[in-house]
């Protein structure tokens, strides 16, 4: 299976510097690229021996995630309008999680509304969003890298994202809807910070007891290789309405290997002794088509406090 994900993310990447990059460079980078999936594999095939005993697998903890979240997103589109909008926007994800110190994979749906404002005085028009988000997350441990303090894992994650924004000013285009499809190469680093041991703490006259508890702290980045959107030409205002024959997606072209999308989180998880456990996480994500008189571009910075829930 992973020999399949390294090959497939090989040589996509290289049919993405086949577009954008010189030769010279291309041939450099090829290099790299050889090696590093070469070292990937090798690290997957020594782990895939202790992964197929099935007592590992059944003791592999299954949660369920609930999150909600706060943060600050923008977004400019030169399709309609040449303003940044920002907003106080809302977060909320649903997910499914099995993982352990060899893999991990997570299945998520993220929501993310807000009212936006253009960052211009005197103009006071105003934008709604609401973002819908699917992704899917395989993740294996690199085994020489690992240790008891230390876990470092790559894999990658598929996301889709559904962008759908209203503004009134805009009149007859007030309706703008965005689609994009990412497949993105991602690493993860987690740090054992567990309290081990018993501690007695006191604050001002009161004194109180830190039992051991189980922790870590962790980042995961992710860095799209295949980049795709649907999205209008120019304006969201079809010709067919002209002629009174709406078509909803009138003019709308897929583009693939074309614009960027990083995505990162910090998370620190506290499990607890009923073996559940919470995070508290931040979320950098960004994402733009490529660069041209209509592109679109949007950042989201999201604080999420999230509940996982033990099922096995």
């Amino acid at each position: 299976m992973f020999f399949i994900i390294s090959s497939f993310i090989y040589y996509n990447t290289l049919a993405l510097l086949n577009i954008y990059l010189p030769f010279v460079m291309k041939n450099k980078i090829r290099l790299v690229l050889v090696l590093l999936s070469i070292a990937l594999l090798s690290s997957a095939q020594e782990q895939d021996s202790t992964l197929t005993n099935k007592e590992l697998r059944k003791k592999r903890p299954h949660y369920i995630e609930f999150g909600t979240g706060v943060g600050v997103s923008k977004y400019k589109d030169l399709a309609s309008s040449p303003l940044i909008y920002n907003a106080l926007a809302l977060n909320s994800c649903i997910g499914y999680l099995k993982q352990d110190y060899k893999r991990e994979s997570k299945i998520q749906l993220r929501t993310t509304t807000g009212s936006y404002i253009p960052n211009k005085e005197g103009v006071t028009t105003k934008s709604s969003a609401f973002i819908f988000d699917f992704s899917i997350t395989k993740l294996y441990a690199l085994n020489k890298f690992s240790n008891q303090k230390w876990n470092f894992k790559v894999g990658g994650l598929v996301d889709f994202s559904l962008i759908t924004r209203v503004n009134s000013s805009l009149q007859n285009n007030a309706l703008g809807v965005d689609m994009f499809a990412n497949l993105m190469g991602s690493g993860k680093v987690t740090r054992d910070v567990s309290r081990k041991n018993a501690k007695q703490k006191k604050f001002l006259w009161i004194k109180y007891n830190l039992q051991p508890r189980k922790r870590d702290l962790s980042f995961n980045l992710n860095i799209g290789l295949i980049n795709s959107y649907y999205r209008n030409p120019y304006a969201y205002l079809g010709q067919s309405s002209v002629v009174n024959k709406t078509v909803f997606f009138d003019g709308y072209k897929y583009h693939i290997f074309s614009g960027l999308r990083f995505r990162t989180e910090l998370i620190y998880t506290i499990y607890l002794k009923n073996k559940n456990a919470l995070q508290i996480s931040y979320i950098w994500d960004g994402y733009r088509t490529k660069s041209d008189i209509d592109s679109f571009g949007m950042i989201n910075n999201i604080f999420k406090f999230s509940f996982l829930f033990n099922t096995k």
